[in-house]
């Protein structure tokens, strides 16, 4: 198992695609001046027999313009892991697109307060994605989970790995995909107000 962490002491730049390959982490833990690059960033492999990669970490990652980061076959992107920053609840940060394709895996952990989140400046596609949801304990008092962000949004999940949280739902839209209470339907809405209505207390007339 190979790990490579980029950090602000070490400002590291690439050029052409980089490609996180076999049983490989790339761990962008920077905050500026690091992770930018001038080509794709490709997670997994796509043959079939290939073994697990994993990008994650709590930096901001920068393809550069016209580039993205793909995560293919057996490829994971997990906000705040690493080596020494398992269950812990982070931010991952693509300035740029993000793309998962067939057999690609997305690894979000939550916990009582909040939960992990992958931040896109650009388009997210994640119509060959898994979710895998992984609950820290602590219970669900928080209202809603933001699990991400995006400029324009392509596909739903492909599959989910784990529990959603009693009382929510997946929903995709208004910028994220997140996790929270159903929202009444309009027509439901009047049907309660109507009912409340009747519920109103009747004057007696007066004798």
């Amino acid at each position: 198992w190979y790990t490579l962490s980029l950090h602000d002491a070490l400002p590291i730049s690439y050029v052409k695609d980089t490609e996180v390959a076999r049983t490989a982490t790339l761990v962008v833990a920077n905050t500026s001046g690091s992770a930018t690059g001038t080509g794709n960033v490709y997670v997994g492999n796509t043959s079939a027999s290939a073994l697990n990669s994993i990008l994650a970490g709590n930096g901001i990652l920068v393809p550069g313009a016209g580039n993205a980061v793909y995560v293919q076959n057996k490829g994971a992107l997990s906000p705040g892991f690493g080596p020494t920053d398992a269950e812990k609840i982070d931010t991952l940060t693509v300035d740029g697109d993000v793309v998962f394709q067939a057999g690609s895996f997305f690894d979000v952990e939550h916990d009582g307060t909040g939960s992990d989140l992958l931040a896109v400046s650009g388009a997210l596609d994640i119509s060959g994605a898994t979710l895998n949801l992984t609950d820290l304990g602590g219970g669900e008092t928080a209202p809603l989970y933001i699990l991400a962000t995006y400029g324009s949004l392509t596909g739903t999940f492909a599959a989910i790995n784990g529990t959603i949280p009693p009382g929510m739902e997946l929903v995709y839209d208004g910028g994220s995909i997140r996790l929270m209470a159903p929202i009444p339907e309009p027509a439901t809405l009047a049907l309660l107000g109507l009912g409340l209505a009747g519920l109103r207390p009747c004057r007696r007339p007066r004798a």
